[in-house]
């Protein structure tokens, strides 16, 4: 399996490079928002826990009378 996996991942490193030097060199633009921002966990892999602690965080800045968009 693994080396059948082996050449999507260096697909992937290739295509996540080029992004990262594509905001590097300002071909793709950032954005700013006006709200502070917490990201949990790393999209491209799954099954690692990240909505409990997401659903906890969550309630723990509800809790703080603060507005949370997920």
């Amino acid at each position: 399996m693994r080396r059948l996996l082996y050449p999507l991942s260096l697909l992937f490193w290739m295509i996540s490079s080029l992004r990262n030097l594509f905001y590097d060199w300002g071909l793709l633009k950032t954005q700013n928002v006006a709200a502070p921002v917490l990201c949990v966990g790393n999209i491209s892999a799954g099954g690692t826990g990240k909505t409990p602690w997401v659903q906890k965080i969550s309630n723990y800045f509800s809790e703080q009378n603060k507005t949370v968009t997920i």
